[in-house]
C-alpha cells in the first residue's frame, strides 16, 4: 500500500474544557429553568424572540418557498418515507412456542416523545429535517419536537421551518447547542421534556447528549463526517474528485479518503480536484479541509478491503467494476454506495436512504438512523401449567448455581403438580 497524500490531523477541542462548559450549561438549565434558558439563548444564539415558533410563521415559510425547492423537498419526502415505511413493515410482533406450554413473544413500541435537532450553520439543512422526522413519524412516535438554533434576531431559517411544516410538525423551538438539548431533556416552563433525542450537531451538542444519556435516550454521538471511496481503473476521475470535495465541504474537520487500485487513476483525481476547486470553492474552505484532512492511497483490492474494514467509514463508495460482487467483503460502514453513478450526495438528499450515520469508526457496532431507532423491543413470556412444571427442575439447578434461593423457590412452587 502506497500513500499519495497523507492527512494532517487537526487539533480537536480541548476535551476537559468542553466537558466542563457543557456541564455548566446543563446545570444552569436544570436549576434555573426557563430563565436560564432564555439567558443562554440570548448569549449564545443572539436571539431574544419567543422560543416556540408560531404555526402561522411556519405556514408563511412554506408558502414562500420557491416552487423548485418545494418540488425537490416533496420528492425527497416521497423517497425517504417509502424507504422508512418499508422498514416499519418488517418490524412485526411475533410469538412462538420455545417448547410445549412455553410461549415467548416480542413486540415493538415507539418511544412516547422524541426531539429532533436540526443544526444551523452557513446554510439551512432541510435535508436533516426530513432524515430525522420521517423515521420518527413512520415509527408512529406520538409527540415529535424539533429544535434548531436561531440565526440571531431572524430566528430559525425559513427553509427549515418550511420543511418541518411540510411534514406536519407543530412543536418547534428556536434554540440550539447544549442549552437546547438540556431544555428538552429536563423540561422547562412551557417545554415538556422528551424521552429521546436524535440528530447531528456540533461538539457541544454531542457532548450534551453524552452527558444526558440516561436522562434521555440518544441515537448516537456524531463526529466529523467522512467518506472512503474505493476506485479502480474503470472509475471516472472527475466523479471521484467531486465526491471527495463534496465531503470536504461539510465542515473543517470532515475526512475524505480515496483508496485506488490504480495509481494512474489517483493522479488523474488529483488533477480534477484542482479543476473543480477553481469553480466551486468561493471561500477556500473546501480546499483548506481537503488539504488538512484529505487522504489518497494506492494498493490492491484486498488491501483496500482491509483498510475499509479497519476504518469503518460513515460513507463507503465502491466506484469499482463488479461492486455488487465485492460488497459482502466489506463488513463495517454506515452506508455503502455501489458503482460510479451512486454518489453519496444522492443519499444525503433525495434517494431515500438516511444520512444520519455512525462516524469515527463506530460503524463497527452501531448503525444508521432508521425507523427502528425510535422503537423499543418488548418481550413477552407466557407459561402454561405444563410449561412451568417442565422448566422448573432445570431452572432450579441454574438458580442454585448462582446462589439465588428466592428464584429457586419461585420456580419450585410452580413445578409442583398439586393444585
Amino acid at each position: 500500500m502506497k500513500c499519495i497524500k497523507a492527512r494532517n490531523v487537526r487539533e480537536s477541542v480541548e476535551t476537559t474544557s468542553l466537558e466542563n462548559r457543557v456541564r455548566e450549561i446543563l446545570h444552569a438549565i436544570k436549576t434555573g429553568g426557563k430563565e436560564a434558558l432564555l439567558k443562554l439563548v440570548k448569549e449564545l444564539d443572539g436571539y431574544e424572540g419567543p422560543l416556540k415558533v408560531r404555526i402561522e410563521e411556519m405556514d408563511r415559510a412554506l408558502k414562500s418557498t420557491p416552487p423548485a425547492l418545494l418540488k425537490a423537498l416533496e420528492r425527497a419526502v416521497k423517497n425517504i418515507r417509502s424507504f422508512h415505511r418499508a422498514q416499519r413493515n418488517i418490524i412485526k410482533e411475533t410469538t412462538l412456542a420455545t417448547e410445549k406450554g412455553v410461549i415467548a413473544g416480542i413486540r415493538f413500541a415507539p418511544v412516547e416523545s422524541a426531539a429532533v435537532y436540526i443544526p444551523s450553520g452557513r446554510y439551512p439543512l432541510p435535508s436533516t429535517v426530513l432524515m430525522s422526522v420521517i423515521p420518527a413519524q413512520e415509527a408512529q412516535v406520538p409527540r415529535i419536537v424539533a429544535l434548531s438554533p436561531a440565526r440571531g434576531t431572524q430566528g430559525i431559517h425559513p427553509t427549515i421551518l418550511a420543511a418541518l411544516r411540510l411534514l406536519g410538525i407543530e412543536e418547534v423551538y428556536a434554540m440550539g447547542g447544549a442549552h437546547g438539548i438540556g431544555a428538552v431533556a429536563y423540561g422547562v416552563e412551557g417545554i415538556r421534556p422528551v424521552e429521546f433525542v436524535v440528530g447531528p450537531g456540533n461538539v457541544y451538542v454531542t457532548e450534551a447528549k453524552r452527558q444526558l444519556f440516561g436522562t434521555i435516550g440518544i441515537d448516537g454521538l456524531a463526529g466529523p463526517s467522512e467518506v472512503l471511496i474505493i476506485a479502480d481503473e474503470t472509475s471516472n476521475p472527475s466523479y471521484v474528485a467531486a465526491d471527495l470535495l463534496a465531503q470536504s465541504e461539510h465542515d473543517p474537520l470532515a475526512r475524505s479518503v480515496l483508496f485506488s487500485t490504480s495509481e494512474t487513476l489517483a493522479e488523474e483525481v488529483l488533477k480534477y480536484l484542482k479543476l473543480h476547486l477553481k469553480t466551486i470553492d468561493k471561500t477556500g474552505s473546501i480546499e483548506a479541509c481537503w488539504n488538512g484532512n484529505g487522504e489518497i492511497y494506492v494498493g490492491t483490492i484486498n488491501e483496500a478491503i482491509d483498510f475499509a474494514n479497519e476504518m469503518a467509514p460513515e460513507h463507503l463508495e465502491l466506484s469499482i467494476a463488479n461492486a455488487d460482487a465485492y460488497v459482502k467483503r466489506f463488513k463495517s460502514y454506515g452506508a455503502v454506495f455501489l458503482g460510479c453513478w451512486s454518489a453519496e450526495a444522492f443519499g444525503d438528499y433525495i434517494a431515500g436512504t438516511n444520512h444520519i450515520l455512525p462516524t469515527a469508526g463506530t460503524a463497527r457496532w452501531n448503525g444508521a438512523l432508521w425507523t427502528g431507532t425510535f422503537m423499543r423491543p418488548q418481550y413477552m413470556l407466557k407459561l402454561e401449567r405444563e410449561g412451568a412444571a417442565s422448566l422448573s427442575k432445570s431452572g432450579q439447578v441454574l438458580a442454585s448455581e448462582e446462589g439465588l434461593l428466592a428464584h429457586k423457590l419461585s420456580m419450585e412452587l410452580r413445578g409442583e403438580t398439586n393444585d
